[in-house]
């Protein structure tokens, strides 16, 4: 167990060690656009880590770079990129205004499939504010750009984020609806984990509407798609939040 471990953070090492060697080179170059991407690309890793100070900074760093090249594809990306890590990092509010950053700057690009992925992300930032509205406008028109690039993937993600957000709303009957077109979607892409997430997210719905059948059912369902896609961390998730619904 110690080996892999080790060869883990060898693999980070030399990853972490790899983007400071293109950093230096485009920066070399003078091409401060690809030296951007490169810091965006090492703070998603970064964040992925956990590392989310670090990652947050790199982000910056990337906006920055972005901003004195004059490239703006580059720094919506940075501006996405550092809204995850905000709202991760528990600076929500910041988050949101990167993110609203990141969707006028794609609404300039006409760029349809960005706009739609920074509509989303502004969306659970504005969720993490308890600004459940805006946020759902955010998903609604994030939905909307997916549908016109053709992007079910994208689509299904949003549209379950969405669900989620009704709910907080108090707006129940719609988030069932939103949860069950979810599972719907899923279940046509034949992708079982996150089916199974959507699954969860309509028993929560239920649960709170106070049918707990229903609800049970949902979470069966759940746990049988966790199942077929051997995803033990997801099931292991669903045991506990059942166990809290049955103890309350």
């Amino acid at each position: 167990m110690a080996t892999v471990a080790a060869h883990a953070a060898a693999d980070v090492h030399l990853g972490h060690q790899a983007h400071l060697n293109a950093v230096a080179v485009y920066r070399d170059m003078g091409e401060s656009s690809r030296e951007s991407m490169v810091w965006s690309s090492l703070g998603v890793t970064l964040a992925r880590l956990h590392e989310l100070a670090e990652a947050i900074a790199t982000h910056e760093r990337a906006r920055a770079l972005a901003q004195r090249a004059r490239d703006p594809h580059s720094e919506a990306i940075a501006c996405n990129n550092l809204g995850l890590a905000l709202r991760e990092g528990g600076r929500p509010c910041d988050a949101v205004t990167a993110h609203r950053r990141a969707v006028v700057l794609m609404t300039r690009l006409r760029d349809r499939r960005g706009l739609a992925t920074a509509c989303d992300n502004l969306g659970l930032a504005l969720r993490a504010v308890g600004e459940f509205d805006q946020a759902e406008v955010a998903h609604r028109t994030a939905i909307r750009r997916y549908r016109e690039v053709a992007d079910p993937h994208g689509e299904a993600t949003a549209t379950n984020n969405l669900g989620t957000a009704l709910r907080r709303a108090g707006k129940l009957n719609a988030a069932i609806t939103a949860h069950r077109h979810a599972v719907a979607q899923r279940r046509w892409l034949r992708d079982r984990a996150r089916e199974g997430v959507a699954w969860v997210n309509l028993g929560l719905d239920l649960w709170q509407s106070r049918r707990a059948d229903d609800a049970r059912r949902c979470w069966a369902e759940a746990a049988a798609a966790f199942r077929d896609a051997d995803n033990s961390a997801l099931l292991v998730h669903l045991e506990r939040l059942s166990d809290h619904a049955d103890g309350t």
